[in-house]
């Protein structure tokens, strides 16, 4: 790889828990030629998780986040003006992060792809191929040339279900993922030890105790007990245990979940958090 696309390979393991055998699921499909779709609350290990299949594969992980408002153009790259050497310019194509993916065999990641454009969702189509990795080509019209697909080169695509302003994925789009993985929230034990491990926190208790907290809030949004949808991920857990180190409880989730609800919301979350936690507000 050229030293841009090596400094995309993750370089150390994440401590990714497997939930449902996903790891020999995803790596049969991306043998068996199919790219993969993935969909799950945010904050339940699905990036973290490719992140420990492209150091475990040493492959570059190229991430898109469809929900920057992302273009075509701006997927496939740009034409610049570069120096000759010789005290006069010249005009380089600088790959995209979709055409640096494909040249040299990367995992391309297309995180929330259900705020893609429909110019970017077409676009892709012939990029994977109709759903077979090794068929897919990419035309780059600012160049004339017209790439075959790396044969390592893979599409994720990855959804969290049910936020505002995304769109249903067309059918055209849904078939052309062989593989498709669902991901959740961990048993709570199981949580507890995640969160204390990736805190660095070791407190069994405070963490038992979170997470429950925590699982109240999934059946409440679940149930549309708040305004506005919002899931409490193991990520935001582990910010949480992070800040518990340094701070009480109460202000370690002021500054680390409270502010990722609506203002309408918060007053609910802090009732539910007096009810399980016998700590909060002292």
């Amino acid at each position: 790889y050229p030293e841009n696309v090596r400094a995309l390979i993750p370089d150390a393991p994440t401590g990714y828990i497997e939930q449902n055998n996903e790891i020999a699921k995803v790596t049969y499909g991306y043998k068996s030629d199919m790219h993969t779709f993935t969909e799950g609350p945010t904050g339940v290990g699905k990036t973290m998780f490719f992140e420990e299949l492209c150091y475990r594969l040493q492959r570059p992980l190229v991430r898109i986040n469809c929900k920057d408002g992302i273009t075509w153009e701006d997927m496939i790259g740009y034409m610049t003006v570069v120096s000759d050497g010789n005290g006069g310019s010249v005009t380089k194509f600088v790959d995209g992060l979709l055409t640096t993916a494909f040249r040299y065999g990367g995992v391309c990641y297309l995180d929330e792809i259900n705020f893609a454009r429909p110019s970017v969702l077409g676009g892709l189509h012939a990029v994977m191929g109709d759903g077979n990795r090794s068929k897919g080509v990419l035309d780059i019209p600012m160049t004339g040339e017209v790439l075959k697909a790396h044969p390592d080169f893979v599409v994720v695509g990855s959804i969290n279900p049910n936020y505002a302003g995304t769109n249903r994925l067309n059918q055209a789009t849904r078939r052309r993922f062989g593989i498709n993985i669902g991901f959740n929230y961990l048993a709570p034990e199981l949580e507890a030890t995640v969160i204390q491990a990736q805190s660095g926190v070791a407190n069994e208790e405070v963490a038992t105790t979170l997470v429950a907290f925590a699982n109240d809030l999934r059946r409440m949004n679940k149930n549309s007990e708040f305004a506005e949808s919002t899931d409490v991920g193991t990520a935001t857990l582990v910010n949480v245990m992070t800040l518990i180190n340094g701070f009480s409880i109460t202000e370690a989730l002021d500054m680390g979940l409270l502010p990722l609800f609506d203002e309408d919301d918060r007053e609910t979350v802090k009732l539910a958090a007096r009810s399980r936690l016998s700590n909060y507000d002292n």
